[in-house]
């Protein structure tokens, strides 16, 4: 069990219903701690609601404090935060709180301070005397670049908000929403301006604090808007909001305005727009950029008449989109995941080892159970660094549902509720040798096998994982082929077996170097090999003179044709040499044409038509890592020509064209996978090793023994 010391911003409340980000966050992690079984104390105002213990700091009485009333704050949140660490032995402070009145802390105590707002916020002396003291926090890109001269390099955790379920067919009502404080400097009254110059009803909801700036605002900017509006529906102010109300409103409101003039560091009330499938149109202050992406998930503008003009093109956003957005990057689980990292993170360096959070594990034995698991399963694979689109389920599960045995074996490790680790396995029985193999799902048919792994996943939890796994499949031989040379699930396997290059441990084990798999850099047409270029661009005039040539890539309205043609073509090809192409195997055709659909919805389908006039020549079908990856890459999977019109070199021209398009569209790598093709020479590929590795029961370690000396 770790005990955490929270510290709030000791002029507003913690509790579930917030309007202030800093507030929502501590509370997000203080429910989260209480939950996995930990202890959480938190130092905030009164009237402050926790799940952990409070130890609250008395509020003054009014709104403008004097330095008499300062020094008072300063000398109760001392007192309060010296009772907390008097209570019980603390092992991690976590400051989400802009001031901490030059309190010192313990020796040797780890401190981690969140930078919830603008970096000239902070008053750099207040804080200076932290620096190299405590660990800090980033929430945002855009503020980290800020924040890099005063407070260093350190780690970017974006906040999360709780992904409530989903419906896309939702039907949407006809009116824009505004959420938050109602102040100047959120600038409300622009999206009243905006609506009314688009004939849309927008409905403000947010709480108006008894300031004297606030109140003033309201009643000169916003006031005026809702008394009359040019469009019929007038305008409304609906006060604070519930959660409840809140997610209401946003389901059934066609988009989020956002108009504020902050530097802001985040957006809470954008994520949760987007969690609801909800378009955002924002103004371009502080994070919003790295939150909105501009005609996706809606609009950045820069004033009144282009919000206006923004409404009007709302109905373009993709509902689903804007989910998926959320899902993939502003998941309350995600963030939650982070900052425990982070904690433990903080706390080695302070004292050593310390595991935040228990672990629990499950086994999926049937095709109905990895199904249920494939939305949990997707959100795992979004956040493996390492993760190719063959560990993802639009791949996998179509492969299990055509070559899987009823012995599915596929362990999940979860912490808080959520996957950190997945070994999609089962056991191949091999009924020649009389052998029962634990193999993972893909073999055969897959350049690359591996696990799925959270960032935070330790080299402790993947070993415990495959040690759960082992144990619940009776097997001869667990065989991990076609492992990449960074893979986690790799290094932990050489750790338990000793082995660290090609060889045996001298009983059970056996590692072994397996085909190699062919990159190159992306490039455009003019950056090609010399030789290469010269041929394409020769071939490619040639065919032009005598017809139109045109790269087709596939769609939802055309993927079965080009995938007829793959077919046609590869069979073809293979029959000229006298044998049977894969694409003969009605099982194999099966599972692509499953898998096809799947990884085209996930962007994950590069499956390309080169057409000569109406004819198909070539086919490339080809796999591509998903967006954000810092070296993205395409995967050439298979390719097939038409021998009838070798004098084009079709195959030639169709990587070359494909080759351009990877690089036009960001991809760094272009790997052809598995084979000894000789044009894979000619193209400048460089050889990638993967590995195998194999461990043997006594009876197969003997067999396999007698075999190697035999050899």
């Amino acid at each position: 069990m770790t005990t955490v010391l929270s510290i709030a911003y000791p002029f507003a409340p913690v509790g579930p219903n917030l309007v202030g980000g800093a507030e929502q966050i501590l509370w997000d992690l203080d429910q989260a701690l209480v939950a996995a079984g930990h202890r959480s104390l938190v130092v905030a105002c009164e009237g402050s609601k926790p799940a952990g213990q409070l130890f609250a700091v008395p509020l003054p009485c009014r709104e403008m404090l004097d330095e008499a009333d300062k020094e008072w704050c300063r000398h109760q949140f001392h007192r309060a935060v010296d009772r907390a660490l008097a209570s019980e032995t603390v092992d991690i402070v976590h400051v989400h709180s802009m001031d901490l009145y030059g309190y010192d802390f313990p020796p040797g105590l780890p401190v981690l301070i969140t930078l919830h707002l603008p970096i000239e916020w902070y008053a750099s002396p207040a804080m200076e005397r932290y620096k190299g003291r405590a660990q800090f926090c980033y929430v945002s890109t855009s503020q980290k670049r800020v924040g890099m001269k005063i407070f260093g390099d350190a780690p970017v955790i974006e906040n999360g908000v709780e992904l409530q379920p989903f419906h896309p067919e939702s039907k949407r009502s006809d009116f824009a929403l505004v959420m938050g404080r109602i102040c100047p400097e959120k600038n409300a009254h622009s999206a009243l301006e905006a609506g009314t110059k688009a004939h849309v009803r927008v409905v403000i909801g947010g709480q108006v604090y008894p300031y004297r700036a606030h109140q003033q605002y309201f009643e000169e900017k916003i006031e005026p808007h809702l008394e009359k509006s040019a469009h019929p529906a007038n305008h409304e102010f609906v006060g604070p909001l519930s959660p409840e109300r809140r997610h209401q409103l946003l389901v059934e409101a066609k988009c989020l305005l956002h108009p504020t003039l902050a530097p802001e560091t985040s957006s809470l009330v954008a994520m949760e727009a987007l969690a609801a499938g909800t378009p955002v149109i924002a103004y371009r202050s502080g994070a919003l950029p790295e939150i909105v992406e501009d005609g996706v998930t809606g609009f950045l503008v820069n004033d009144v008449n282009e919000m206006a003009e923004a409404i009007g093109k709302v109905g373009a956003i993709s509902s689903q989109a804007c989910r998926q957005a959320a899902e993939r990057r502003f998941s309350r689980v995600r963030m939650i995941e982070r900052y425990f990292g982070l904690y433990q993170k903080v706390i080695q360096e302070s004292r050593g080892p310390v595991q935040l959070s228990a672990t629990r594990h499950r086994v999926l034995r049937s095709a109905e159970e990895l199904s249920s698991f494939v939305p949990a399963w997707w959100r795992l694979w979004k956040r493996d660094p390492d993760a190719s689109p063959f560990q993802s389920p639009a791949w996998l599960l179509p492969w299990w549902r055509q070559f899987g045995s009823e012995e599915l074996c596929a362990v999940v490790i979860e912490r808080g509720g959520e996957a950190i680790a997945f070994l999609p396995f089962y056991v191949f029985c091999d009924t020649a040798r009389q052998k029962r193999q634990l193999l993972p799902l893909g073999v055969g048919t897959t350049d690359y096998l591996d696990g799925v792994f959270a960032p935070e996943c330790s080299l402790e939890e993947i070993r415990q994982a495959i040690k759960i796994l082992r144990s619940e499949a009776e097997h001869d031989e667990f065989c991990v082929p076609q492992l990449p040379e960074h893979s986690r699930l790799l290094e932990v396997l050489k750790q338990e077996t000793g082995i660290r290059d090609q060889g045996t441990d001298g009983q059970r084990a056996f590692l072994s170097m397996s085909d190699g798999c062919s990159r190159m850099p992306a490039v455009t047409m003019a950056d090609l090999p010399k030789k290469i270029r010269r041929n394409a661009m020769y071939y490619r005039n040639r065919a032009q003179r005598s017809a139109s040539l045109e790269l087709v890539q596939a769609d939802e309205s055309n993927w079965e044709e080009i995938f007829d043609a793959l077919r046609r073509l590869h069979t073809l090809r293979w029959q000229t040499r006298g044998k049977d192409g894969v694409l003969v195997d009605e099982r194999v055709v099966s599972w692509h044409r499953e898998a096809v659909p799947e990884l085209l919805k996930a962007g994950l389908l590069r499956l390309m038509a080169l057409r000569l006039d109406d004819e198909v020549i070539a086919v490339l079908y080809s796999l591509i890592g998903r967006e954000g990856l810092a070296e993205r890459t395409q995967y050439f999977y298979i390719t097939a020509y038409s021998p009838e019109h070798a004098d084009f070199r079709p195959g030639t021209l169709l990587i070359a064209y494909a080759v351009e398009h990877a690089a036009n569209e960001g991809v760094k790598t272009i790997d052809m996978l598995r084979g000894d093709e000789g044009y894979k020479q000619i193209w400048h590929m460089q050889k990638m090793p993967t590995w195998c590795l194999t461990q043997f029961d006594e009876a197969s370690a003997a067999e396999h023994s007698v075999e190697a000396s035999a050899a």
